[in-house]
């Protein structure tokens, strides 16, 4: 019996710069094996695998509820696909606010559907300086085409120049609502799932609770499988709440099923039955037949440079668990990422397209909708699909949210002081266990290893050991070596996150049908050459990134692959191991258009000792003057290509850190070439697909603050 261990250790094992363990470490890893022997349940009998089959209303719009602690404190929200409208319309100001009674009040325009019509207003101020704040939400009728909105914002200093305020107005919906889906007929072993909730539309205003039911219409009458009650005053009303509902009464049979929603009678003090239940998109998932699939876990660590890993031959003993990770699957000693910044690189990421050709860089576009993700064409192959994130820089209103069912954004600004990276791994702990039984996707992100570099409490324990001077860039200034060994202990900390992870696909008995993915969307300078960052250069340290691949069965144990390979590789890789592309019913329209898109290579066949010997792998990039550069790998040798023109190239077995520029045209002329090739590929993509470009959205004020945190604006 082989016992599977997590190595997660206490941190002040660590204090060493050695490669080989400390007995104290092999002493608590042999521990914890022998706890596991001893205490493992006995077999179980194997689960059948439940798959979606049906899919029960087309989703009107994809909409955000709270995602609170346990304390009650909202740390971020959750995305899902809705069955009914919550419509929110734009208020145009007339002027600037104005002091009435002490208080701030602006006139809004309304457009022609909300005249002398009552609506709830959402409203949020901001003081010069300071963090945007909400205020509860209130009900305001509009006077002709005027709607004047009043804010009361604590400790008002009644200078109105100095305040901005925002009111958005969303529509009453009517007090008594009804879907009813197409009708279907149930699968012996079918489950039904969904959630329901309140929308934020009306959190903190005085309004009506809302009675909620779940009901099955069939020839022999109507059968309801769930009732609930949601009060406006409690927290927890604004969550989704998670249903899930055993049909096999209703096997064989034709069943349509409504989703029913009620506003109590208002009291004396309310003319309006108002309140704004939301239902998710039901889905009815079934046993699957046994087949080759398998589930995915994508892990990506925001900013983690390949040489921190210790697989990849750092000195200090930052990742023992992804060093095992590495020794259960393969390993990628060379890879690059595709834009050395966080949306570009995810969204290659996710699609298998180069950034140029989906065109959306930076927060503020939204993916065109030609192109497909990895998580579209998973849930339209039945599998369940969620994603927790830290928002930022791959928010959902870029489009990262497009096929997941469920997609949550922790929002916490003060990476300083809150370890942001156990709420995500909890998270998807969490849905892991409630999804246990289904085919899943699951994608996880999380920036605990990205700038302010602060190790939580217990992490921050690695000691200098002189200037730096042995490793690659050194020596180092005093302060770039703190900086370097404060890196080191996030990725020490993240590491141990993504330990519990795999301890509990362990405990849920998925490892072996399930490919675990951990890769970064890129590196991080750590004072090479005076850089400190990324973003704004694209040198060895920013662009090299790891990749580890456990899938048991599929992926040989401490597989190692040399060749160079690149961030858009890993969505055909994906669907891959995934099995989805060797079924033999018909294929999805949104699996057959991705595969026509994408632009990566699939890195399976290189698990087989297979080379690509000529490989070129390629980063965009686009310099704090406005240039646009690309870069070229094939290799060891690297062009850099600014407007189209081959500039520069270096010798990086030679050169590791990029000192010695040659600029020899007949050096260049072969990196002119794969710099050619490559924009006209993207260019017959980009017609082939019509053209696309990415739309303007804009960016919400809990993303902004999540970006001051990051550094990436002002």
């Amino acid at each position: 019996m082989r016992c599977l261990c997590p190595v997660v250790t206490h941190p002040s094992t660590l204090r060493q710069r050695s490669v080989a363990p400390s007995s104290t470490l092999v002493l608590a890893c042999v521990a914890l094996a022998f706890v596991a022997a001893c205490t493992s349940s006995p077999p179980q009998p194997e689960a059948p695998t439940y798959a979606v089959v049906s899919t029960l209303a087309k989703p009107k719009e994809t909409l955000a509820l709270s995602v609170r602690s346990r304390s009650g404190e909202v740390l971020g929200r959750e995305f899902r696909p809705t069955a009914e409208v919550a419509w929110s319309r734009p208020l145009t100001p007339k002027g600037p606010p104005s002091v009435v009674d002490g208080a701030l009040e602006r006139v809004y325009e309304v457009g022609p559907f909300l005249v002398d019509q009552t609506v709830m207003v959402s409203r949020t101020y901001e003081k010069k300086g300071e963090a945007t704040q909400s205020l509860p939400a209130v009900l305001a009728t509009a006077k002709g085409r005027e709607l004047v909105v009043r804010f009361d914002i604590p400790n008002f200093d009644g200078d109105a120049e100095d305040w901005k305020v925002h009111a958005v107005a969303f529509i009453i919906p009517p007090p008594e609502r009804v879907t009813t889906t197409e009708p279907i007929t149930v699968p012996p072993g079918a489950v039904l799932e969904g959630a329901y909730g309140l929308s934020p539309a009306s959190a903190g205003a005085s309004t009506s609770p809302v009675r909620l039911e779940l009901v099955a219409l069939t020839d022999a009458g109507s059968h309801v499988l769930l009732s609930k009650e949601l009060a406006q005053d409690d927290e927890r009303s604004f969550e989704w709440s998670d249903y899930r509902i055993d049909l096999e009464e209703l096997a064989g049979q034709k069943v349509r099923f409504e989703l029913r929603s009620e506003v109590a009678a208002s009291d004396a003090e309310q003319a309006l039955r108002v309140g704004y239940p939301v239902w998710s998109v039901p889905v009815v998932l079934a046993p699957r037949a046994a087949d080759d699939t398998r589930n995915v876990v994508l892990i990506s660590l925001d900013t983690l440079r390949a040489d921190f890993v210790g697989a990849y031959g750092q000195k200090r003993p930052t990742t023992p668990n992804l060093d095992r990770l590495a020794e259960e699957g393969a390993l990628f000693e060379n890879v690059y990422t595709t834009y050395p910044s966080t949306t570009a690189s995810h969204m290659t990421m996710l699609t298998g397209v180069h950034p140029s050709v989906h065109g959306v860089y930076a927060f503020g576009s939204l993916l065109p909708s030609s192109y497909e993700l990895l998580s579209t064409v998973l849930a339209a192959r039945g599998y369940q699909t969620a994603a927790v994130t830290e928002d930022g820089m791959i928010h959902a209103f870029a489009g990262f949210v497009r096929g997941f069912r469920s997609y949550r954004e922790y929002l916490v600004a003060n990476m300083d002081e809150y370890g942001v990276a156990a709420e995500v791994i909890d998270s998807g702990i969490e849905w892991l266990r409630r999804h246990k039984d289904e085919r899943f996707f699951l994608f996880l992100h999380t920036y605990q290893v990205h700038s302010p570099y602060a190790p939580p409490e217990g992490y921050d324990v690695f000691e200098a050991d002189g200037d730096g001077a042995d490793e690659l860039g050194g020596p180092f200034p005093p302060d770039i070596v703190r900086t370097r060994l404060a890196y080191a202990g996030d990725v020490l900390y993240t590491d141990a996150q993504v330990a519990r992870l795999l301890a509990e696909l362990d405990a849920l008995g998925r490892r072996d049908d399930t490919v675990v993915i951990v890769t970064a969307d890129h590196g991080e300078a750590l004072g090479e050459n005076g850089l400190l960052g990324h973003n704004w250069f694209a040198t060895e340290p920013v662009l090299r990134i790891p990749l580890l691949i456990r899938a048991p069965g599929r992926v040989p144990a401490g597989a190692r692959v040399s060749s160079l390979v690149s961030l858009v590789d890993l969505a055909p890789t994906v669907l891959d191991l995934a099995g989805v592309s060797q079924l033999e019913d018909p294929m999805p329209e949104e699996q057959r258009k991705m595969q026509s898109q994408m632009q990566g290579t699939n890195l399976v066949r290189l698990l087989d000792g297979a080379e690509l010997a000529e490989r070129a792998v390629y980063v965009e990039h686009d310099r704090q003057d406005g240039r646009k550069e690309v870069i070229v790998r094939q290799g060891t040798t690297k062009w850099i290509a600014t407007d189209g023109r081959v500039l520069v190239r270096y010798d990086l077995e030679s050169d590791p850190l990029e000192r010695e520029r040659r600029e020899d045209p007949e050096l260049l002329a072969p990196g002119q070439k794969l710099v050619d090739a490559y924009v006209a590929a993207n260019d017959e993509l980009r017609r082939q697909r019509g053209n696309p470009r990415p739309t303007a959205v804009e960016t919400d004020d809990a993303t902004m603050k999540k970006l001051r945190a990051l550094g990436y604006v002002e």
